[in-house]
């Protein structure tokens, strides 16, 4: 059977009908399939038998070469393949506190080895895929990550995310009293501490304490003997804890 040979330009011309009029290349690939199914087309029409296609880096084109195996050193078409079909997602989620975000990048259609950079806005970098970071700054922020396969095909994505910054408790209080006059010794506490503050601890040094904010406590004596009572304040928040102490001597 004599075989009919096809030209570059019939066979383009075909496959752009197949393709539903585009270029002979993919950026999908769905498109790979419908690539293969005109080539099928073809060899019914020409009796041409196809081979499997090869990869090839050319410049910075990625090539997709269709040989022959009825003429075996013929090369039966080389197909441009769209560099950028790669694509990459970028998502983020608190991790471990409103100032830390766990980020994970999620590639599609990359080939072979791919590599990640990222860029967290804030100066810092990161060449993990998943990688975890703290902000130290209060604000909203563009995450941009950056990934290439082997073929130098590059795809990049961002994700915006706003920290929360907790600001470090710092502990302080007054105290007054005796807080009445019937001759017992109440003293009375009052909270000064400033930063993000959850949580308050107060140890009066006579074995009570309280979580109040403000509180009242009352002392067996003015002061304990000679030496005056000692009160820890104990303030603790998402930034951190803290405490200060002061003498309580309510004696005349």
């Amino acid at each position: 059977m004599a075989y009919q040979r096809v030209t570059l330009a019939q066979l383009e011309d075909r496959l752009a009908e197949r393709l539903g009029g585009e270029e002979t290349f993919w950026s999908e690939p769905e498109r790979r399939g419908a690539l293969n199914e005109a080539l099928a087309v073809w060899q019914l029409l020409t009796g041409e038998v196809v081979a499997t296609t090869t990869s090839t880096l050319a410049g910075a084109q990625h090539y997709l070469t269709y040989t022959s195996t009825t003429e075996p050193a013929a090369t039966f078409l080389r197909v441009r393949c769209d560099p950028c079909a790669m694509v990459v997602a970028a998502t983020a989620a608190t991790s471990g506190g409103d100032d830390t975000f766990a980020f994970t990048a999620t590639v599609s259609y990359g080939v072979a080895t791919i590599s990640y950079l990222w860029n967290f806005g804030d100066t810092v970098t990161s060449t993990s895929s998943a990688p975890v970071h703290t902000y130290s700054t209060a604000s909203t922020y563009t995450a941009t990550v950056t990934a290439t396969d082997s073929y130098s095909c590059v795809a990049t994505a961002t994700v915006e995310v706003t920290p929360t910054i907790s600001e470090a408790p710092v502990a302080d209080f007054t105290w007054y009293g005796p807080v009445t006059g019937d001759g017992t010794w109440d003293a009375g506490f009052t909270d000064l501490s400033i930063g993000d503050i959850t949580d308050w601890l107060w140890d009066f040094g006579d074995s009570n304490t309280s979580t109040v904010q403000n509180a009242i406590n009352t002392y067996t004596s003015c002061a304990n003997g000679v030496v005056p009572w000692v009160a820890t304040l104990t303030v603790t928040g998402p930034g951190g804890s803290d405490n200060t102490s002061k003498n309580i001597d309510m004696c005349p």
